[in-house]
């Protein structure tokens, strides 16, 4: 299954293709959430976004790129 670097932020995360273009396609449907306050002063917001921030980044991965990857594992702590 061909897999794709989906960048959320300063986070990176290997997935499934068809997984990282269901993500993006939710996310141009989704909606900005916020909460301020706190206790009974706590009041909730709902607004539209701007569709190009609701976008994460995704870069197609070659097989033998995340096979390597994936070898390599985790990098030791500097």
């Amino acid at each position: 299954m061909p897999k794709a670097v989906v960048q959320i932020g300063w986070d990176h995360y290997v997935v499934d293709l068809d997984a990282a273009v269901a993500f993006a396609t939710m996310m141009t449907t989704a909606e900005s959430y916020l909460t301020k306050g706190y206790g009974e002063a706590r009041t909730h917001y709902v607004w539209d976004q701007e569709p190009s921030r609701a976008l994460p980044t995704i870069q197609l991965i070659p097989d033998s790129l995340y096979r390597m990857a994936k070898l390599a594992g985790k990098p030791a702590d500097e």
